[in-house]
């Protein structure tokens, strides 16, 4: 007979599956509604059909549920300390994805880029601006972090973007 140990370990390695799925639906559900509402208002984005269509058919791999709901909680102190550390969006961008690979992984960095400008592009929002270097700023800095490179070299990303 296994020890309840054993069945306690093994309820929680299902119920995390069934968190990690039920988080990966709700995730593929706003990201239908944002590539639809994207595809019906591109004029608004100053963007091309054809152009969203690539953008969400290469999204990448999903983080685990938990680092999300981890970043959840620090989202906007990390966004302040953004917005303090520089006036550039593409150096913010950067320093969002260091920040977030550094505290919460390298594959929650790169998904948390490709969300945010997919919510751009959805949300019919005119003060928000869907722009793919966005998410490659993001990705950078996730980079720079894996490198172990200081946050500093995030400044790099006002002339690259």
């Amino acid at each position: 007979m296994k020890s309840p140990l054993f069945l306690i370990v093994l309820s929680l390695t299902f119920l995390g599956s069934s968190c990690q799925r039920r988080f990966e639906r709700k995730v593929e559900s706003e990201l239908s509604k944002y590539r639809r509402i994207g595809l019906e208002n591109h004029e608004l984005e100053k963007t091309t059909k054809p152009i969203i269509r690539a953008y969400f058919s290469n999204k990448p791999p999903y983080p685990h549920y938990s680092n999300v709901m981890a970043l959840r909680d620090h989202f906007r102190e990390y966004d302040k300390d953004a917005k303090e550390f520089s006036s550039n969006d593409k150096v913010r961008h950067c320093y969002i994805g260091h920040i977030v690979a550094r505290k919460h992984g390298y594959k929650t960095s790169v998904f948390i880029g490709f969300f945010k400008e997919a919510q751009d592009v959805g949300d019919k929002n005119r003060r928000t601006r869907f722009e793919i270097t966005d998410k490659e700023a993001t990705i950078y800095g996730a980079k720079l972090a894996m490198e172990k490179e200081e946050i500093e070299t995030c400044h790099e990303a006002e002339g690259m973007f």
